[in-house]
């Protein structure tokens, strides 16, 4: 069961969704994908793929933040995946504006900032009208980082900080609005959250192989060695 807290007509809130002990395995989990899966340049969506690493955020030498592609659902407990994944189909009425000969791929995407000033600028994730994400803190504001609000752009600015969201909160909001995360100003572990059911729509004869080029060996292992930290 899923108690969602309305904010806007656009925007929900689930509170304590995820527990400490859970955060701490998603944690765990999540720093195994990270020092042993692939870490790709670009991102390649199809069925079947195989979960890989991204160097996100980054200038010359230093990195500023990470990315997980978990398509297989290896990190997040089962359960917990399938209630957000079957929420976000409920509120979508999935597939209404499906294209032709298509379906849609979902997986979940897991972001690190830990880089002092790293931050994502205002962005939308797309026009469609209907399509929703979900996304939840796994590191706790103002202990383990400061700055890095998620400030959503609707008819009224909204920010998490103003909404008082912790760990293990989760957010639904529409994904025509337009919103970005403000610059770390101080960090302890670092800004860590996850997208849930993150969707990309594809064709379905299209299999594609998994090939993509590879990253720069050096920034891996410094990033690698961060992580070990």
């Amino acid at each position: 069961m899923l108690n969602l807290e309305n904010v806007t007509k656009d925007i929900f809130i689930s509170r304590n969704f995820f527990n400490s002990d859970e955060i701490k395995k998603i944690r765990l989990n999540l720093k195994k994908n990270y020092l042993n899966c692939p870490w790709k340049k670009t991102k390649l969506v199809f069925p079947h793929q195989k979960n890989f690493n991204q160097l996100w955020l980054k200038k010359y030498l230093k990195v500023f933040a990470i990315r997980h592609y978990d398509f297989q659902g290896l990190i997040l407990p089962k359960e917990k995946e399938n209630i957000v994944f079957n929420k976000i189909k409920e509120i979508e009425n999935d597939g209404s504006d499906l294209l032709n000969n298509t379906q849609i791929c979902r997986y979940n995407i897991f972001s690190t900032y830990f880089g002092k000033d790293s931050f994502y600028p205002l962005h939308q994730d797309s026009n469609n009208n209907y399509e929703y994400q979900a996304q939840c803190l796994l590191s706790e504001p103002d202990k383990d980082f400061r700055g890095g609000s998620l400030i959503l752009h609707g008819k009224k600015k909204i920010s998490s900080h103003e909404l008082g969201l912790t760990a293990g909160d989760l957010i639904f909001f529409k994904k025509n609005i337009k919103h970005e995360v403000t610059a770390l100003e101080n960090f302890k572990v670092g800004r860590i959250m996850v997208l849930i059911a993150a969707s990309s729509q594809i064709k379905i004869e299209n299999e594609k192989s998994d090939k993509c080029s590879f990253v720069d060996k050096s920034l891996i292992l410094m990033t690698k060695l961060k992580l070990r930290k």
